[in-house]
């Protein structure tokens, strides 16, 4: 039974996790009020950094916007108010850091439009991961299965932002997410790993269609086709297949 690991798997997990304030890694003095209230809007004259990087900004930032999709997901299967609420609970909580940073960072840099980016929330978390009957036929092996791959695909993803970006603010939110992405990737596998001993066959079943099924970042964004065309350098999905199974026992 996967439940009898949950203390020591997260056990682990908080060993390896940090705590941080999305507050503190956000330069508020470079900010200043929009013309609501009495300030001035974005215009485009005060984007930074190159289109390159705008876009992988906006995938990185609309995928962790879409956190309530992803809990939905794991909630289905390991149901909060049980002995999962550490595992769910704490990796929503964790997570949630990462959209406020970001948002915070856009907003008072201006690097980006903030108008567009809300519209562009409202329609990406409305949309949902999977919200169809598909999500149905997951097991919790799929979905542990998924979600480890998704936090290999935010690490890498995350791995060449820091190359291509020069903004020391950004870099930093980028580390403090990209550590947690990769502890939670870490344990989501090793409830895979777990299961190896009783059903391996469950499990490779399991990563075989997390693979199958695993979008690049910022490939389920409406209307961001020529933004993702840019981001071909972004996605290393064989070696994150090949570090899952790795990490799952396979």
């Amino acid at each position: 039974m996967l439940t009898a690991s949950i203390d020591e798997i997260m056990e682990q997990h908080n060993a390896a996790a940090e705590v941080w304030n999305p507050h503190d890694w956000i330069a508020w003095a470079d900010g200043k009020n929009y013309a609501f209230l009495g300030g001035e809007d974005w215009d485009e004259g005060q984007a930074k950094g190159s289109e390159t990087v705008h876009a992988a900004l906006l995938a990185l930032l609309l995928t962790k916007d879409n956190l309530p999709s992803y809990h939905r997901l794991l909630a289905m299967h390991c149901p909060p108010a049980s002995e999962w609420r550490p595992v769910v609970g704490g990796w929503t909580a964790e997570d949630n850091r990462h959209a406020i940073a970001l948002r915070d960072y856009v907003v008072v840099s201006r690097t980006q439009d903030p108008e567009d980016l809300e519209m562009r929330r409202l329609h990406h978390v409305m949309q949902g991961y999977k919200q169809n009957p598909t999500a149905l036929e997951y097991g919790v092996l799929d979905v542990f299965a998924l979600l480890a791959l998704h936090e290999l695909a935010l690490v890498s993803f995350i791995d060449q932002l820091l190359v291509d970006t020069d903004d020391d603010v950004l870099k930093g939110i980028l580390k403090k997410i990209r550590h947690d992405d990769d502890v939670s990737s870490q344990t989501f596998a090793k409830f895979l790993a777990k299961a190896v001993a009783d059903d391996r066959d469950a499990v490779a079943a399991a990563v075989d269609k997390a693979v199958a099924e695993r979008q690049a970042i910022g490939a389920d964004v409406q209307d961001f086709d020529s933004q993702f065309a840019l981001l071909g350098a972004y996605s290393d999905a064989e070696a994150n297949a090949a570090k899952l199974r790795e990490l799952a026992g396979l």
